[in-house]
C-alpha cells in the first residue's frame, strides 16, 4: 500500500526487507529507509519459505497451439516462474515455487488434459570444481553413475 501524503510504502508478507529498499533506491534513485521489521544481524539466515523447483509433467498435446495455450495458462498459476513445452516428447517443464499435486490439478482444471508428474526436482546449485588437466574417464563414468542411483533413489522416495 502507498500512502502518499506521509511518503510511505507498506509491504506485507515473507520478504527481505533491505532486499526490497535497495531495489527501490535503484529505481527511484531516492532514498529509503527500512522501519519495521528492523533488519536481522548478518549472522542469522533468512527463512526460507518457498523453494524453487522444477516439475516435469508429461501432457497430451497433438499440436503447436495446444503447447504455446498450455504454457499461456500454466504461467498464470500463482509460484510459477518458468514454463517450457516440448511438443514432440509431450512433456512441459515448469519452475517455480508451486506444490507439484496442485500444478496437475491447475492444468486439469484450466485446459482439461490429463497431467503425470514424471520429475521433481529442486535446481541444483552448480559448484565449481578445480579440473585436472588429465581427466580419467573411468573416474568421471563412476560419477555419472553415482549420481544416476542418486536420482533414482529420489524419484522412489
Amino acid at each position: 500500500m502507498i500512502g502518499m501524503e506521509q511518503n510511505q510504502v507498506t509491504i506485507s508478507g515473507v520478504i527481505e526487507p533491505q532486499a526490497v529498499c535497495a531495489r527501490i533506491v535503484k529505481t527511484t534513485k531516492r532514498t529509503a529507509k527500512v522501519f519495521s521489521p528492523l533488519p536481522q544481524a548478518e549472522d542469522e539466515p533468512i527463512p526460507e519459505v518457498n523453494r524453487l523447483t522444477a516439475v516435469e509433467l508429461i501432457v497430451n498435446m497433438h499440436c503447436e497451439a495446444c503447447a504455446k495455450q498450455l504454457k499461456r495458462k500454466i504461467l498464470k498459476m500463482r509460484g510459477v516462474r518458468t514454463a517450457e513445452t516440448d511438443l514432440t516428447l509431450g512433456k512441459v517443464i515448469v519452475k517455480g515455487s508451486m506444490a507439484a499435486n496442485k500444478l496437475v490439478d491447475f492444468v486439469y482444471r484450466r485446459t482439461k488434459k490429463q497431467a503425470k508428474i514424471v520429475l521433481q526436482h529442486e535446481p541444483r546449485k552448480h559448484k565449481e570444481e578445480p579440473k585436472s588437466e588429465d581427466p580419467n574417464p573411468d573416474e568421471e563414468a563412476k560419477k555419472l553413475e553415482e549420481e544416476d542411483k542418486k536420482l533414482r533413489r529420489r524419484r522412489r522416495q
